[in-house]
């Protein structure tokens, strides 16, 4: 309970959940910090990030609007729902440690490439109709992997989905769990050429790292 009341429950959980069980788990004040520097803390930032720019271009989601059309928009959706299909698979087989490292990856894609890449968007810098669109996306991006997320880390989620979707049903924990659906040819080639990108481009800052050029 000490422990709990020091580091979070849901940095508790979220400790237990991505530990695998053949292996000791390392369990202290030092860890907690660390899963919520990797992981949380990201998530609150996304999460912030949105509310600033919905708030400041006085967004409102709505639920008739057309798909998204912009790569990076397409990206990101194909990319949550093969989460989806993931953790679904994972979830099924009981293997918890495996679907949080999914999730961390897709985190990372999400704070690391679409919000990096699409500022200009959220800023309002290319149309107005593109802001709406990039806002929509990660509204929806949001929603999704909080519930994901929900079962791991139950409050910090409820908490963001209480304030984006007005509680439109309560509580996170009782709304649906995203379905899994195959990817279309076109979202399975996006993906590739996506995750081949981000590979070269990891590379390449790892050698431009070792030869300590800026």
């Amino acid at each position: 309970n000490e422990a709990a009341d020091k580091m979070g429950v849901d940095v508790m959980r979220w400790m237990y959940c991505n530990h695998k069980p053949e292996n000791n788990l390392l369990f202290g004040y030092h860890r907690a910090d660390e899963a919520r520097r990797a992981f949380l803390l990201p998530i609150w930032n996304v999460y912030s990030f949105f509310v600033t720019y919905a708030n400041a271009a006085e967004f409102e989601p709505v639920e008739t609007r057309q798909s998204a059309d912009h790569p990076l928009d397409c990206w990101i959706t194909a990319e949550v729902q093969d989460l989806v299909n993931r953790m679904t698979t994972e979830l099924d087989a009981y293997d918890l440690s495996a679907t949080c490292s999914e999730l961390h990856q897709t985190i990372d894609a999400l704070t690391n490439w679409y919000i990096r890449l699409s500022r200009r968007r959220f800023a309002g810098k290319t149309t107005p109709e593109d802001q709406q669109k990039a806002l929509h996306t990660l509204y929806d991006v949001l929603i999704t992997v909080c519930q994901l997320l929900a079962p791991f880390c139950p409050y910090i989620t409820d908490a963001i989905y209480l304030n984006l979707a007005s509680g439109e049903h309560g509580s996170i924990h009782l709304t649906d769990c995203p379905a899994a659906r195959e990817l279309s040819k076109t979202e399975q080639a996006l993906l590739q050429k996506t995750r081949l990108m981000r590979l070269i481009v990891s590379l390449g800052n790892a050698v431009r790292s070792n030869a300590k050029v800026k």
